[in-house]
């Protein structure tokens, strides 16, 4: 069983349908995903058990409007929890659950990444494996923000999530109308065999119905999402369908190959936008796209009423 799961994994990655990232760390050693790095990172963060989940909160949390942070591909990541701190250091009350594995799990291992390729296509409660269904472990995630609400009665909620998380915020919104600040980036469902299901958005019919009454009674709604122009894993055509669906609502923050690549010096097929690609040089693509990222967050949940986001264009 365990060497059909593996050939299964193997076969995943080698089909178009899905790939192991190029990796944007390789000129940066002191990013590379080890352990010592993991414990670092882990250090500045507490845990709780809230709604079923064991979440990291940083240590020196704020008391600004709650963000709820989702992990990507292989497991909780210190470029995940770097992102987390990032946030915190804005003012943002952040919460980072554990989604599956283990804390201190080396995610810099592709061993890592084969084994949950195989058990979250294969888990009934991520039906990852399938594209527009709806997904047990949302329903899991909505009761979490609906905690995290409860303890933030004057604000409302920005979710961010990353890779196989990616369009959870979209169909968190399609729940919780707290809500407000979706935030998706290169979202990767389904993980399939095959490049046939590029165009779906991985939100099941019910969500995208939910959305877009949303937008219609909700003009100031809007829905962010990020990927590079070269990635093989979050394709053009997905951005294009939530486009078709959702017209201006959502804004596409797709980097632009000619910049990532041509002018940043990135690799040509990156894959982590938020997280593992971002860059501190403001002339960078990515640190531009992070701009953004705050922008939206400040605009959708800063004051009383969530205002209107104009996306700024990458230079």
């Amino acid at each position: 069983m365990r060497l059909l799961s593996l050939l299964l994994a193997i076969l995943t990655l080698l089909l178009p349908g899905c790939s192991v990232p190029q990796h944007c760390k390789k000129d940066s050693p002191q990013r590379v995903d080890t352990p010592t790095r993991q414990r670092q990172l882990l250090a500045q963060f507490d845990s709780a058990s809230i709604g079923g989940f064991q979440v990291f909160v940083p240590k020196k949390q704020q008391n600004g409007p709650p963000v709820l942070v989702l992990h990507e591909m292989p497991a909780l990541s210190p470029d995940v929890l770097e992102l987390a701190l990032r946030l915190s250091r804005q003012n943002y009350s952040v919460y980072v659950p554990l989604l599956w594995g283990k804390p201190d799990h080396n995610t810099d291992s592709q061993l890592l990444f084969l084994r949950y390729a195989v058990e979250l296509r294969s888990s009934p409660r991520w039906r990852a494996a399938e594209a527009d269904v709806d997904r047990p472990i949302l329903d899991e995630l909505a009761s979490l923000c609906r905690l995290i609400a409860d303890a933030h009665p004057k604000h409302r909620i920005g979710v961010i999530g990353n890779c196989i998380t990616g369009v959870f915020p979209f169909a968190l919104a399609a729940r919780v109308p707290k809500v407000a600040a979706p935030i998706g980036s290169q979202p990767t469902l389904p993980i399939t065999l095959s490049g046939a299901d590029a165009a779906k958005t991985g939100l099941s019919a019910k969500e995208t119905a939910l959305l877009s009454s949303r937008i219609q009674t909700d003009p100031s709604f809007q829905m962010l999402g990020f990927r590079f122009a070269g990635d093989r894993n979050c394709r053009k055509e997905r951005f294009d369908t939530f486009e078709s669906h959702f017209g201006s609502s959502f804004l596409n923050g797709t980097i632009p190959l000619e910049l990532y690549h041509g002018r940043d010096g990135m690799p040509e097929h990156p894959h982590a936008v938020l997280t593992e690609c971002h860059s501190d040089d403001p002339s960078f693509a990515t640190a531009q796209g992070w701009q953004n990222c705050l922008d939206f967050l400040s605009a959708k949940l800063s004051g009383a009423r969530a205002q209107t986001h104009t996306f700024q264009p990458y230079k």
